[in-house]
């Protein structure tokens, strides 16, 4: 059984209470509290909608708009320095903190895509500063190798694996 549930937009999550022998479901993401309970499945999924047509009809009799869930803004809570060190870099790289931080979430969602990104753009870096180099150079990760033949001042050409 899933621990979460989700009706109109809006997601729930449900944990069981062995006190009192019931699942209790707590919907998430906005400010406005809402919880229902239930002694099985069928009867918490029907909690859940009850729930959630209550709120909405409760907000269209008192003219107030129904909170969404995830406007995409949030607070995130990190230790003065994290926060400096953060901030520099990001102004440093010449982006937005809010960059950074929806570049460590994608990372923390989809490991591997970002890091790809990161050192694709660190071989560019590198492929740039040995156009004047006259060498051959493999560079292996667990994943690719990517071969580099420079001659002195002509194009660098890079063999990179298709992904």
């Amino acid at each position: 059984m899933a621990d979460l549930m989700e009706y109109k937009g809006y997601h729930a999550k449900v944990e069981y209470d062995p006190d009192d022998k019931l699942l209790v479901g707590k919907v998430f993401g906005i400010s406005d509290s809402l919880n229902f309970h239930a002694k099985d499945v069928d009867e918490l999924e029907e909690a859940f909608h009850t729930s959630i047509d209550g709120y909405l009809d409760f907000c269209t009799e008192i003219g107030k708009c129904p909170e969404k869930e995830y406007s995409g803004a949030f607070n995130v809570r990190v230790s003065p320095e994290l926060h400096k060190q953060a901030s520099l870099r990001a102004q440093k790289d010449g982006v937005a903190l809010n960059r950074v931080v929806e570049r460590a979430l994608t990372e923390y969602l989809n490991p591997g895509n970002e890091m790809l990104e990161c050192f694709d753009k660190h071989v560019a870096s590198f492929e740039e500063s040995i156009k004047n180099m006259s060498t051959n150079i493999t560079l292996t990760t667990d994943t690719y190798s990517y071969f580099i033949s420079t001659s002195r001042n002509a194009n660098c050409s890079m063999v990179v694996p298709s992904r």
